[in-house]
């Protein structure tokens, strides 16, 4: 049998109620009301679970009872979004921390393609983020235009996310869809960020290409011949 679809009123007051009795701490209520009241996997009509809500208002408490009472952390709304990215979206890092501590998946991704720790870093919430990379979220995961979370910070000219990012193993030099990397788009007269943004990234380039050519030479690679350009007015 189908279940049915909760309306935004219905949604909105039987969450009213379970967070009134989880301020006050009636953890027991609060389950039964949980356990009595309806499925906790019963989405609204965008798709939101009351996880979800939960997550997004960071009720710590009822995003506990929600899960002990079985919901599911891995659900997804219309959007492909999970209680997860809401709570990256909002900052919310003890929820984050619950999520991810009772299984959910930290490197899931919505419609879009996007993570938690993309949703983090577009909503400039740098603790949520790592937070979530403490919890094993993926710093070089693409979304389906190629992004990274790197890329994405670079492009909303979040420098010292991006600087954050770079320490966690973040690779400046991964191409999105269109062939650009995080340099790339740090060096964009568009991007916007403190002028000495570009150079932090480029920092890390050359940090890569030394330990590329260290890589390279501990393995024996013979370096590469140095090209002679022909002289200017020289025949082709």
């Amino acid at each position: 049998m189908t279940q049915p679809i909760l309306t935004d009123e219905n949604s909105l007051r039987f969450i009213a109620e379970l967070q009134r009795q989880a301020a006050y701490r009636n953890i027991d209520l609060c389950l039964q009301l949980i356990k009595g009241g309806m499925d906790t996997q019963t989405p609204d009509k965008h798709g939101l679970t009351v996880l979800m809500h939960a997550a997004e208002a960071g009720e710590l408490k009822l995003s506990c009872a929600l899960i002990e009472c079985g919901a599911d952390v891995n659900a997804q709304d219309k959007s492909g979004a999970s209680a997860l990215m809401h709570a990256a979206e909002c900052g919310h890092n003890d929820i984050i921390s619950v999520l991810a501590t009772h299984g959910a998946n930290v490197n899931m991704q919505d419609n879009g393609g996007w993570t938690a720790l993309m949703y983090a870093v577009k909503f400039r919430n740098p603790h949520s983020a790592i937070a979530l990379i403490n919890h094993g979220a993926d710093v070089n995961l693409q979304n389906n235009n190629g992004m990274t979370p790197l890329a994405c910070a670079v492009q909303h000219g979040y420098a010292h996310t991006a600087q954050k990012l770079i320490n966690c193993g973040a690779d400046p030099m991964i191409k999105n869809k269109h062939g650009k990397t995080a340099i790339d788009i740090a060096a964009r007269p568009e991007t916007p960020g403190p002028d000495k943004f570009p150079e932090t990234l480029l920092a890390a380039r050359k940090a890569y290409i030394k330990e590329t050519f260290a890589a390279a030479a501990e393995k024996g690679t013979p370096r590469a011949h140095k090209i002679r350009r022909p002289k200017r007015g020289a025949a082709p």
